[in-house]
């Protein structure tokens, strides 16, 4: 197996009718799955939508990847984003001037994914919505329902993917 595939950082968002029965083990095993394609990165973030959404964030290495498990919605992290810098402008450090999309880029968590996969919905949705804007983006029917011949067909399709990157 081939691990140069230009693919460092993957990102699933959950569906949040998935969220009670993530567990850390899935994401172990899909880290695992993903370490021989030298993805270094893995992000699941759990959508927003449940009132009782539990999911703690953390983050932990599994199998030579990085992994994190948010439970914020994109919406959410971006508006904390504009808030600080809004405090930073009133006190001086950031003139209204200065505001373009990288400085925001640096109010935002900085995690870019290479590959964006959304679980249990066929249309994009309310996460990692910054960080997602030039992510190849694919759809999978549940998070807990993956198995290692999808994350094969994920990176054998991100492979033959030619990416354009906005243009």
């Amino acid at each position: 197996m081939d691990g140069s595939t230009g693919l460092d950082h993957v990102a699933f968002s959950v569906d949040p009718r998935d969220h009670r029965r993530l567990g850390l083990e899935g994401v172990r095993r899909v880290a695992g799955w993903l370490s021989p394609y030298s993805v270094s990165r893995l992000t699941v973030s759990v959508r927003a939508g449940s009132a009782e959404n539990s999911v703690e964030e953390q983050g932990f290495s599994c199998c030579d990847v990085d992994c994190r498990v948010l439970a914020s919605s994109g919406r959410a992290e971006f508006v904390d984003a504009v808030r600080e810098l809004a405090v930073d402008a009133a006190e001086g450090r950031v003139s209204a001037f200065d505001v373009d999309e990288a400085l925001v880029d640096g109010y935002m968590d900085g995690a870019k994914p290479d590959l964006f996969v959304v679980t249990g919905r066929d249309h994009l949705v309310d996460s990692l919505v910054w960080e997602s804007v030039y992510s190849e983006v694919r759809f999978l029917s549940s998070w807990m329902e993956i198995e290692r011949g999808d994350v094969e067909s994920l990176v054998s399709d991100y492979r033959s993917t030619e990416r354009r990157f906005g243009r």
